[in-house]
């Protein structure tokens, strides 16, 4: 039986895990881990789980209170990280999930998108304290699936998502949308209505303001678009 960080582990929580599952833990878990009562790993303060070959995580997380990061990864599932986050939950560089089916139901802090190329959807986005932040996600055709994730009003940001055609399915009320720099974006049906500062700078192929907020509360920038 392979062993890691024996002053947190014992024979009895060890058990629940096999060794390959164990030493998976102690390859990529750079801090003390143990295991819960349910047998989901437990960690303290914060995490990267970085260059993952795997396509799912082959443990269940616990509940986290810190910030959870999942970085160049093949991960093509969610399945296994914790159901809740207290701060931020990142995923960069995941390149193989297509959705967000699997991630935390809540997420306390922000919840950050960032270079996931196969990504079309938000469809399983968590319930967000904070702000929602995607960018650079070349594949991501529609916002379906962020409506319901804002908990309270904060920013929602989608810029330089290069095959972004909709709005539709964005949160109806934040604080700042900023979608930005998204090329194939035509229209801004969909967009919030309600919102204090709205920037659709840059989106070359915007040929309609309609669908823009009707509540701005301070500032509207849509300069550089060409059309």
């Amino acid at each position: 039986m392979i062993k890691g960080y024996g002053e947190w582990l014992n024979e009895s929580t060890v058990a629940q895990l096999t060794p390959e599952q164990v030493e998976w833990c102690n390859k990529h878990i750079k801090k003390k881990w143990k295991l819960d009562k349910n047998g989901e790993v437990v960690v303290a303060g914060n995490l990267v789980l970085q260059d993952i070959d795997d396509a799912k995580l082959p443990v269940k997380f616990a509940d986290f209170k810190g910030n959870f990061t999942c970085l160049n990864t093949s991960l093509v599932s969610l399945e296994g990280v914790p159901t809740n986050v207290g701060g931020d939950f990142s995923l960069v560089y995941c390149n193989n999930l297509t959705s967000l089916e699997g991630a935390p139901a809540t997420v306390g802090k922000d919840f950050h998108v960032q270079h996931c190329n196969s990504l079309k959807k938000l469809t399983g986005a968590p319930a967000v304290g904070a702000n929602i932040i995607i960018v650079w996600c070349k594949s991501l055709i529609s916002l379906e699936g962020a409506q319901d994730s804002m908990a309270r009003i904060g920013d929602f940001i989608c810029r330089n998502c290069e095959s972004l055609v909709s709005l539709e399915g964005a949160p109806s009320r934040v604080y700042q949308f900023k979608c930005s720099n998204n090329e194939s974006l035509k229209s801004l049906k969909g967009a919030p209505t309600d919102v204090e500062n709205f920037d659709c700078r840059k989106c070359d192929s915007l040929v309609s303001l309609e669908g823009a907020p009707s509540i701005v509360g301070m500032d509207f920038d849509c300069s550089g678009c060409e059309n």
